[in-house]
This record gives structure tokens, sequence and C-alpha cells, in this order.
């Protein structure tokens, strides 16, 4: 029997990518509770995030890209997503993706710069 923190019924999982929305805020941690459903799909998936930023392309994710085992249908799964700013801010940063088993994924990017468009005062 599984425990909803075992990931054995993921059979192929879409690792999110740390989007420029997310990228916005300080980081956190989201907890994504998935109910799999027939045909290795997913049924429902619940989140508790301290922001809604950081949700941003993870239900798409879990909901339409990952495939889960048809066997686990009628179980939990519980992944753990923590997305955490360090260093300087940068245009386009590339993302570290680290795995602490059981179910945790911590993705690692730097702050975002901030986009300014300039406009000239005599420009419509």
């Amino acid at each position: 029997m599984t425990t909803p923190a075992d990931l054995s019924c993921i059979e192929e999982l879409a690792v999110p990518k740390y989007s420029g929305a997310a990228r916005g805020v300080l980081g956190g941690t989201v907890v994504a509770t998935v109910k799999v459903g027939e045909a290795g799909r997913a049924r429902s998936v619940k989140f508790h995030s301290p922001n809604q930023a950081l949700l941003t392309g993870l239900y798409e994710d879990l909901i339409d890209r990952t495939t889960y085992s048809p066997q686990c249908s009628g179980r939990t799964v519980e992944i753990v997503f923590t997305l955490r700013l360090e260093g300087e801010e940068a245009e386009e940063a590339e993302t570290i993706v680290r795995f602490k088993p059981p179910n945790h994924f911590i993705f690692i990017s730097r702050p975002a710069m901030p986009n300014f468009y300039y406009r000239r005062p005599d420009e419509k």
C-alpha cells in the first residue's frame, strides 16, 4: 500500500518551470495533493500555498502533463514544491531543481530583474 508521500504512483512527472510570475515573489512552498483517477490521469489536484503566483503552471503540469499508474486509481499522492530565490537579479535565470526524498522538489532561481518600459512623452 502506498502512502501519500510515496511517488511510486507517478509514472512520469512533468517537472514545472520556475515561472516569471513565481520569480516575482520571494518564494515559498506549495503542497499539491493529487487524487489519481483512471487510465493514468489525475482526477483532481488541491494546492496549499502562501501565494497564488507560486501555482503558475503547476495545475497543468500535474493534471495534463504528468502520468500516473492506473493501478493507483483512487489513491492520493502528495508532492511538495519549494521555490527559492538566491543571488542577484537576472532577466533570464537558470533554475536548479533538487529532489529531496520522499516527495520534495526544490527549485532555486535568481530573482527577476524589474522590467521597465519607457515611453517618451511625445509617443502615443
